[in-house]
């Protein structure tokens, strides 16, 4: 009942924070989701609600989508993917969480700092951006930072932004399911918890929808980022105690 209520509400913000940003279901779902289930159902858990989000978000969002960027991402990713879910598959415990924690709260201050420095070679750098998101994917779920942070870097126009990180995730979905299906991953209680979330995670997603077009989507972002850095924290000192 606890794994329930705590998946279906993280639905329903992660959804809401994706329909009006372009990301953030992971970011939001999956730290909440590991004060109470083990990383190994978590993760294809949140993969899967998160790949029927953004098949959604693809139908109203793709012909902004940058098919450069997208191409070249998508590639790296391919290769991230399953080294990712490799370690999720052979390690596992509160080291793995505190990881994850940690690696939230850096991620959002780095967000928070505003610190730029775009690259003259975009190209070659794509391919290893998507290959880092790609093995985040598979391991934590979380694949969001590395993309957030270059296509920031690179002042892509926030049209642009929303639509490839939407279509990106559409594409690899595909591939990180395959993956976790691939090393058993993706059991009965796994889909049927995650089937269990989806009412609430597109009621989140259409009042997302709607925000989008009232709010500063930088204000909402940098709010966004807020409550990940906290979840992180949260999910790092809940497990400290297990290192030791």
């Amino acid at each position: 009942m606890t794994l329930y209520v705590v998946g279906a509400l993280g639905a329903f913000a992660g959804g809401f924070v994706q329909g009006c940003v372009g990301f953030g279901m992971a970011i939001i779902l999956t730290p909440l989701m590991m004060l109470v289930a083990p990383q190994e159902y978590v993760i294809p858990m949140v993969v899967i609600i998160g790949f029927t989000n953004v098949v959604l978000l693809t139908w109203r969002l793709y012909r902004n989508a940058s098919r450069e960027i997208l191409v070249r991402l998508v590639l790296g990713a391919a290769i991230g993917i399953p080294l990712g879910v490799q370690v999720l598959a052979a390690f596992s415990g509160p080291g793995f969480r505190v990881a994850l924690g940690l690696f939230m709260v850096v991620f959002a201050a780095v967000m928070f700092s505003g610190w730029t420095r775009p690259l003259r070679n975009q190209r070659a750098a794509l391919l290893w951006v998507g290959l880092a998101s790609g093995f985040l994917g598979g391991s934590t779920s979380i694949s969001e930072p590395p993309l957030v942070i270059f296509l920031s870097n690179q002042r892509v126009s926030k049209e642009v932004f929303r639509a490839t990180m939407v279509c990106y995730f559409a594409l690899t979905g595909v591939i990180g399911l395959a993956s976790f299906a691939w090393k058993g991953l993706i059991t009965a209680p796994v889909v049927t918890n995650a089937a269990a979330c989806l009412p609430l995670m597109l009621l989140g997603t259409y009042f997302g929808m709607r925000l989008a077009t009232r709010v500063s989507e930088e204000h909402f972002r940098r709010a966004s980022m807020a409550a990940a850095g906290i979840m992180g924290a949260v999910l790092t000192a809940n497990n400290l105690p297990g290192l030791f």
